[in-house]
C-alpha cells in the first residue's frame, strides 16, 4: 500500500477517544497493519510455485511429496477457513491476528529450515492454520474501522488491490529469491515482517467493543469438526483430479463424502443452540451469489498467474526469475485499481461492476487461449492488465455485496465465508483447468498431429485459459439478476 493511499484510509477514518473499548488512535496503521498481515498470506499462497525443482532437488522430493507443499497450505487454510471465522467473533480481532500472524510466522521459521519433506509439509499445514484465523479476522477489523459506505469501498478497494497483487508478486518474488538466495528464503523472509507486525498490534490494533462481543461464548465444536473435514476432504479430491481424472472412483468417492459431511454439517447447524455458521447467513441470495461469483473469479484468476508462469517455464524454457517477471504487468496493474475500482462502485453500482469487472477478466483469458506466446508484448502484456484489473474490481463487489449489512457479531464468520469461496474456488478451479492443459496436451502429443513437445504444452496450457475464461463469463450471468443484490 503507498503511503498517499495509508494517508487517504486515516484521513477518512473517525479517531475516537484512545482510552474507550474499541477506540482507534491511529486508524491507518491499524489498516495497514490487517493489510500487510493479509499481503504476507497472499504471497506465500503463490511464492513457490516456481520453485518446486530446487526445493525437491534441496531435499531430494518424490513427485507425490512435492505436490503436498502446495496442497498441505491449502487444505488447512481452506478447511479452517469457517473455524477461524468463529474464533474471530468469540475471541476479538486484536487476539485472533496475534494468534494467526504468530503461528503464521513461527510455522515460515521451521519451513525455512525443515531438514526433510516431513517437517516441511507440517510446517506448510502449520502455516494454512494461522492464514485461516488471520484472513477472516483482517476483513473483519476493516468493517469495524469503516462504515458502510463510501469510505468502506475505498477502504476494500485498497485492500483488495494490495491482497490481489500478492498472488502475483509471490510468483516474482519467489522466482527473485530462489534464483539469488535458495528456496530457503522463500519462507525466512515472513519471519522479519510477522515480528514486526505482532511488535506494533498491541499499539495500534483496536479492542474489542461491547457490541462486538455480544454474542454466544459457547463453540460449535461438532460444527467447527464437519465443517473442516469437509472443505479439506473436498479441496484435496479436487487437487488431485489432474492425477487421477474426474470420473475415477477415488474422485466420485471424495465428492460424495465431502458432500454427505456438508450435509451433516447442516443438520448439526440447524440444531445447535449457537451454530457456527448461521443458516441464515448462506441461505441470503445476496450472500451465496457473491460467494459463488468470488470462488469462480478468484479460480480464474490464479489460474492464470500459476499457468502463465508454468507455460513460461515449462514451454518457453525461462527461468524462474524471468517466468515470474513477466506476471510484473498485472501484479503492478492491480495496485491502482485499488483507487479506481471504488469509484467505479461509487458512480456504477456494486452490481454493474460485479457485470462488467469479470468480463473484462475473461476477455484477458480469451486472449491468451487465443494467442501464441511470441512476445512479451504481443501476448503477455494486454491480457496480463484486462486480467489484472478484472479480477480486482470484481472482488471487491463481490466482498462488497456478501458484507452488507452484517452484524458486528458474525463478522468473522461472514467474512470468512467469503474467503472459503475464494479459496475454494483458488484450489479446486486452477486444479481442474490444469487437468484439461495435461489432457490436452498428451491428445496432442499421442495422437497423428506432428506437434512438437513445447507447441503441445503451450497449448494445453491455451486450453486452461480457455475453460478460466467460461469460468468468468458465469460469474457475469450470476450477477444479472437484481435480486442477488442488497437494495
Amino acid at each position: 500500500m503507498t503511503s498517499k493511499q495509508a494517508e487517504a484510509v486515516n484521513a477518512e477514518t473517525p479517531v475516537a477517544a484512545p482510552d474507550t473499548p474499541g477506540a482507534v488512535a491511529h486508524p491507518g496503521i491499524a489498516f495497514t497493519l490487517a493489510v500487510i498481515g493479509y499481503f504476507m498470506i497472499a504471497v506465500d499462497m503463490t511464492i513457490v510455485s516456481v520453485a518446486m525443482t530446487p526445493i525437491s532437488r534441496g531435499l531430494h522430493l518424490s513427485a507425490a511429496s512435492l505436490s503436498w507443499i502446495t496442497t498441505a497450505f491449502t487444505l488447512t487454510y481452506a478447511g479452517a477457513m469457517m473455524l477461524g471465522g468463529r474464533v474471530v467473533d468469540l475471541f476479538g480481532r486484536r487476539n485472533s491476528f496475534v494468534l494467526g500472524i504468530s503461528l503464521f510466522t513461527l510455522a515460515s521459521l521451521a519451513a525455512a529450515l525443515a531438514p526433510n519433506a516431513a517437517v516441511l509439509i507440517a510446517a506448510r499445514a502449520a502455516q494454512g492454520v494461522g492464514a485461516a484465523i488471520t484472513t477472516p479476522c483482517t476483513l473483519a477489523l476493516i468493517l469495524d474501522l469503516f462504515p458502510e459506505g463510501p469510505k468502506r469501498q475505498r477502504a476494500m478497494g485498497t485492500f483488495q488491490a494490495v491482497i490481489g497483487s500478492g498472488a502475483g508478486f509471490g510468483l516474482i518474488l519467489g522466482g527473485l529469491l530462489t534464483d539469488a538466495l535458495g528456496w530457503r528464503w522463500l519462507f525466512l523472509v515472513n519471519v522479519p515482517v510477522g515480528a514486526l507486525i505482532l511488535a506494533l498490534t498491541p499499539r495500534f490494533l483496536p479492542r474489542p467493543t461491547r457490541e462486538q462481543t455480544a454474542g454466544s461464548r459457547r463453540f460449535d465444536m461438532a460444527g467447527a469438526m464437519t465443517v473442516t473435514l469437509a472443505l479439506a476432504l473436498l479441496i484435496y479430491t479436487l487437487s488431485e483430479t489432474a492425477h487421477r481424472g474426474w470420473l475415477s472412483t477415488p474422485t466420485l468417492g471424495g465428492i460424495a463424502a465431502s458432500l454427505a459431511l456438508f450435509v451433516a454439517f447442516g443438520w448439526n447447524e440447524h440444531r445447535s443452540p449457537d451454530p457456527l455458521l448461521p443458516l441464515r447467513i448462506p441461505r441470503n441470495p445476496v450472500v451465496h451469489t457473491a460467494n459463488l461469483r468470488a470462488a469462480l473469479v478468484s479460480g480464474a484468476f490464479l489460474c492464470a498467474l500459476v499457468l502463465v508462469a508454468l507455460d513460461n517455464e515449462q514451454a518457453l524454457g525461462q527461468s524462474p526469475t524471468r517466468a515470474g517477471l513477466s506476471l510484473l504487468p498485472a501484479a503492478v496493474m492491480i495496485l491502482p485499481m485499488g483507487r479506481i475500482g471504488p469509484k467505479l462502485v461509487a458512480r456504477f453500482g456494486v452490481r454493474h461492476m460485479a457485470i462488467a469487472a469479470p468480463a473484462v477478466m475473461a476477455a484477458g483469458l480469451l486472449w491468451f487461449a487465443t494467442t501464441p506466446s511470441t512476445s512479451f508484448v504481443g501476448s503477455r502484456l494486454g491480457p496480463d492488465i484486462l486480467i489484472g484489473c478484472g479480477a480486482t474490481v470484481a472482488n471487491l463487489a463481490n466482498m462488497l455485496s456478501a458484507t452488507s449489512g452484517a452484524k458486528p457479531s458474525e463478522r468473522g464468520v461472514v467474512s470468512a465465508l467469503q474467503y472459503t469461496a475464494q479459496q475454494t474456488g483458488s484450489s479446486a478451479l486452477p486444479a481442474a483447468f490444469t487437468a484439461i492443459a495435461a489432457a490436452h496436451t498428451s491428445r496432442l502429443l499421442g495422437g497423428h498431429s506432428g506437434i512438437g513437445h513445447t507447441a503441445a504444452l503451450h497449448q494445453g496450457f491455451q486450453q486452461a485459459f480457455f475453460a478460466a475464461a467460461i469460468g468468468g463469463l458465469v460469474a457475469v450471468l450470476l450477477a444479472l439478476p437484481r435480486r442477488h443484490f442488497a437494495g
